[in-house]
C-alpha cells in the first residue's frame, strides 16, 4: 500500500471487476512494485478515516504470500459473505463468515478457503504462478477461484476483522439484468467444472 500520484487506466466496456485488476497488477509488475495492494469494488468504501493505517499495520504481520479480506458490511449494516469456507458438492458456499467470527474474540486472522474480491490484499509479486483472476470467469466466483488457485500453491487466505468496508452490493456491475445473468451463469458453470 502507497500514497502515490494517481494513474488512471483505460479497459475496455464491459470487461469486468477481474480484467480490471489485473490489468493494474500487470502495470505494478512492470514497475516491479513488491507491496501489498488492497484490491476494492468500485462500489465499496472506507467508513473509517485510519482504516488503510490500521490494515497497513496488520498486513506487515502477515506471510507475504497471504491473500487477506477484510468484513464487508452492506449498506443496510449487514455483514456481507465475504469470506468462508469450500464444502463438497453444490452447497460449496454455504459455510460462509457470519457476525459469530467478528469481535474480540478473534483478534487474530482466521483461516479460510476463499476470500470476497471486493476487498482483498495481496502481494502480486510473492505468486508464483501470477495473482490473476481469470478473464474465463467473467462476473463473480472469480474470487473464489483465485483463492483456490493460489492456495494450491501454498497461499493462505486470511479474514480479519479490525478493517471493515461498506459496499453497495450490486451497484459496481450494473448494465443490462440479462447479460449480467448469462455473464454470472457463465462464471458459476465453469467454476462448478474446475473445482467441483
Amino acid at each position: 500500500l502507497r500514497e502515490a500520484e494517481p494513474e488512471r487506466l483505460v479497459g475496455s466496456e464491459g470487461a469486468g471487476f477481474g480484467e480490471g485488476c489485473n490489468q493494474a497488477l500487470s502495470r505494478l509488475a512492470a514497475d516491479r512494485w513488491t507491496g501489498w495492494v488492497w484490491l476494492l469494488n468500485p462500489d465499496a468504501s472506507l467508513p473509517e478515516t485510519t482504516a488503510l493505517e490500521r490494515f497497513s499495520g496488520i498486513l506487515a504481520t502477515l506471510p507475504d504470500r497471504a491473500l487477506v479480506g477484510t468484513a464487508v458490511w452492506s449498506s443496510e449494516g449487514t455483514l456481507e459473505a465475504s469470506g468462508g469456507w469450500i464444502d463438497s458438492g453444490l452447497a460449496f458456499r454455504r459455510r460462509r463468515l457470519t457476525a459469530a467470527h467478528l469481535g474480540a474474540a478473534n483478534p487474530t486472522p482466521l483461516a479460510l478457503d476463499w476470500l470476497s474480491g471486493c476487498s482483498l490484499a495481496l502481494r502480486p509479486s510473492a505468486h508464483d504462478p501470477a495473482a490473476r483472476f481469470d478473464p474465463a470467469l467473467p462476473l463473480y466466483y472469480e474470487d473464489m477461484d483465485l483463492c483456490l488457485r493460489l492456495g494450491a500453491h501454498g497461499a493462505t487466505a486470511l479474514w480479519t476483522s479490525a478493517v471493515a468496508i461498506t459496499h453497495q452490493r450490486g451497484n459496481g456491475s450494473g448494465g443490462d439484468p440479462a447479460r449480467r445473468a448469462r455473464l454470472t451463469t457463465i462464471s458459476y458453470w465453469r467454476f462448478l467444472q474446475r473445482h467441483r
